[in-house]
């Protein structure tokens, strides 16, 4: 999560950019100050030193080069000064809102279809970009795995945009080739997976006929063994259309709006902020300015002269307003020029962090906001439409529509403060102190990160997000859906009780996160955030399940022009436990033990143990933006 590929200009005039817009700011003078003191003065020595400290070294006063690309109306982008402070802090600030993300209740990583080794009986909302392989498929498979490939679109483009890889919209389409904030908020709500079934094993459905043989090709069968096999399982389609968590984050993260927070906060330190100057070693490096800089001194020191001759010998009674002006727009134009060079440059990309205060203040009034949003976010039940296309072995496909709910409750061990709102420092409460030097641990985490070290960069900024998102995030969420199956095709007629209505299902699962605490012993620590979980399930087979293919072969009793087989219907009461370790991080092994009055094909009760293992795959985002 480096800082090469932003948008962003020198730290001077990030600065001069939020001095501008406090109250009472004096920028709007500024610009024709220092054209008045140039002109007025005579004496050519004096001239010189303050043509080169103040416009060519425009860092030692960097508030006319900002005033003027603020009132560059023709130049849009040059509204990203006023944005880069924010755009520097994204990665801390996307380190946080992932872990928050991953904290949360309604983020499933895995299969939501029962035709695989799923170990979660019920479905959830969401769930982030991840790779996830389960073991001890239930429902309809025994002995089988699974491997779920999950893609959550608005998650993957918003870190993309924020670690610099593809550069977010400040204007419209500007930059070139940017990701736009509302196309963000629109792709947040989906989450898409592709399921396949992954066992190794060879076929094994076994079981016999279950009526005396006759010459019919659709035969009732008892089925006494599952089946295992390499296979598509299918693929889901799903929206949150209310209270989505994933578009509370990315409204959050892309609004530019300045907050009360923001303004609070970097009052709070603005007497720290006022002393600090970015070195000239920083703008040595972009090659536009010094090109620049090599006849800028000169060139303004002619027209100087050429305002004074047409001013007559003495500028102090014959200089007027008009030409005061016209060498104010002179000054104005030579700075959006070379703005503008700048923004196209990539040697002018200077690290930003050289003012650590700065950004830290800034960091500080965002987490703010960001808990706050998270706080508000949580508040709301998130409710989900989904849409699975199962393809499960030796059967007809179906598809299914779901509705899930899911609603996060329970006060998080820590309540967010509010924003200081003094000028003292001292005045801080223990609270306020504690996200004070968060934000600046983050801050000095960032000024250190090299393309090198960009995954350890990674690493650090979310080991110290993570406390503050457990302390912040409420620990309980119950999950409840209704689901649909129907086929895809009618089922034969000749099946007893068959209809296109495949079956009905209901489910609940009640959670509770275990998060460790600052008195956590080692041994806790190390394990982590632990989910425990307890679900139930109710689906009514409206319609026996169908047998197909190859797999009737090895039913005893059954003639061999038997096309299609068809087990006893039934109603099915499942429930599973379920420990989740690794919540939180990029690496979940969840553990389920279900156990089943019977299955869609084994009329008897059956148990079993599953489990998995997923890998969280937006990490990755972050180290492929720190490289480039």
């Amino acid at each position: 999560m480096v800082i090469h590929n932003l948008q962003s200009l020198i730290p001077g005039a990030v600065i001069a950019a939020f001095f501008c817009l406090m109250p009472n700011s004096q920028c709007q003078n500024e610009c024709s100050q220092f054209a008045k003191d140039i002109l007025k003065e005579t004496n050519p020595a004096k001239i010189s030193l303050l043509i080169s400290n103040n416009y060519v070294n425009f860092t030692n006063n960097p508030v006319c080069f900002i005033d003027a690309n603020q009132t560059n109306k023709e130049q849009p982008q040059v509204k990203a000064l006023q944005s880069a402070a924010e755009q520097a802090i994204a990665p801390a600030r996307t380190s946080l809102w992932n872990v928050f993300e991953s904290l949360s209740g309604s983020q499933q990583q895995g299969s939501s279809l029962s035709s695989s080794g799923s170990t979660n009986a019920v479905s959830k909302p969401s769930g982030p970009s991840s790779l996830a392989e389960e073991f001890g498929g239930f429902n309809e498979t025994s002995g089988t795995s699974s491997m779920t490939l999950q893609w959550a679109p608005g998650t993957t483009f918003t870190d993309l945009a924020l670690t610099g890889l593809v550069p977010l919209c400040l204007e419209k389409n500007i930059p070139k080739g940017c990701i736009s904030p509302g196309l963000l908020k629109g792709l947040s709500p989906f989450t898409f997976k592709v399921t396949g079934n992954t066992s190794n094993g060879s076929q094994s459905l076994t079981g016999k006929a279950a009526a005396p043989v006759s010459t019919g090709t659709t035969q009732p069968v008892t089925v006494s063994k599952g089946l295992s096999g390499v296979s598509f399982a299918g693929l889901t389609v799903e929206y949150s259309f209310f209270g989505s968590k994933d578009k509370a984050a990315a409204k959050e993260l892309t609004d530019k709006s300045d907050s009360s927070s923001q303004t609070a906060t970097v009052k709070q330190y603005l007497d720290e902020l006022a002393s600090a100057h970015f070195t000239v070693d920083e703008l040595s490096k972009c090659d536009v300015y010094n090109n620049w800089k090599a006849g800028a001194a000169d060139d303004l020191r002619k027209q100087a002269e050429e305002v004074r001759k047409q001013a007559g010998s003495t500028p102090e009674g014959y200089l007027t307003d008009e030409q005061v002006s016209h060498f104010q727009q002179t000054i104005e134009n030579e700075y959006r020029s070379l703005l503008t060079g700048m923004l196209k440059s990539r040697s002018c990309q200077s690290s930003l962090l050289a003012f650590r205060k700065l950004f830290a203040a800034i960091l500080e009034a965002k987490t703010y906001d960001d808990f706050n949003a998270q706080q508000n976010a949580s508040k709301k039940p998130e409710v989900a439409l989904e849409y699975d296309l199962n393809t499960p072995q030796n059967k007809p496909s179906y598809s299914s529509a779901k509705a899930t709910l899911n609603y996060s409750f329970g006060n998080p061990k820590k309540q967010v403060p509010e924003p200081p709102k003094k000028g003292d420092t001292a005045s801080l409460t223990r609270q306020q102190n504690d996200i004070h030097d968060y934000a600046s641990k983050q801050i000095d985490v960032l000024a250190s990160a090299t393309k090198a070290n960009s995954s350890l960069t990674i690493q650090e900024t979310t080991a110290n997000a993570k406390p503050k998102a457990e302390a912040n995030t409420a620990p309980w969420s119950l999950t409840v859906t209704g689901t649909a199956d129907i086929y895809n095709s009618a089922p034969a007629s000749s099946i007893p009780s068959s209809s296109q209505l495949r079956d009905i299902q209901a489910g609940a699962e009640i959670a509770y996160l275990f998060a460790p605490s600052d008195k956590s012993g080692t041994i806790r620590q190390l394990i982590g955030d632990v989910t425990a979980a307890a679900a139930y399930s109710y689906q009514d087979q409206t319609s026996p399940a169908i047998l197909t293919g190859a797999a009737l072969s090895d039913f005893t009793g059954l003639p061999s022009s038997t096309t299609t087989a068809y087990a006893q219907r039934g109603v099915i009461h499942l429930g599973q436990v379920r420990l989740g370790l690794g919540k939180g991080g990029n690496t979940n092994f969840p553990i389920a033990f279900t156990y089943s009055n019977r299955t869609e094909l084994v009329v008897h009760p059956t148990w079993g143990l599953q489990f998995g293992i997923s890998y969280n795959l937006t990490s990755l985002l972050g180290s492929s933006g720190a490289s480039k």
